[in-house]
């Protein structure tokens, strides 16, 4: 499951998923959050987890996971991961560089991530 809500003044989607994470949790986000930022997009995503990598329930999972990264990625500036720190948290945004849009960086505080989030609203 992939809980959401919207902080700063709509610009800012906060993410908190729920293990494992399934094909229909990503169609049900796109189906909800589409039509709310429309084609200006979003200042910034914020994904809070107590771990890290995320878990999927099967391989459908894995590959709504990544239809659903590469429908959205354009119109989002900044991405912070609110995950516990080791390998995967420091070495997801060194290889997001390549592969998507936004800025993407790992901090270990929600109030960091908010901070750094909420400097690209306009």
């Amino acid at each position: 499951m992939l809980e959401h809500e919207f902080t700063a003044n709509g610009s800012i989607l906060v993410l908190t998923p729920t293990f494992p994470l399934t094909a229909d949790d990503f169609k049900k986000l796109a189906a909800e959050i589409d039509p709310l930022i429309g084609e200006k997009g979003l200042a910034g995503v914020m994904l809070r987890s107590a771990t890290f990598p995320p878990h999927w329930k099967n391989l459908a999972a894995i590959i709504a996971h990544i239809r659903f990264i590469r429908a959205h990625h354009r119109r989002v500036k900044k991405v912070a991961l609110v995950v516990p720190a080791g390998r995967p948290a420091r070495f997801i945004p060194k290889l997001a560089i390549f592969f998507l849009h936004p800025e993407v960086r790992h901090f270990s505080q929600y109030d960091e991530a908010m901070n750094w989030l909420t400097s690209a609203c306009p």
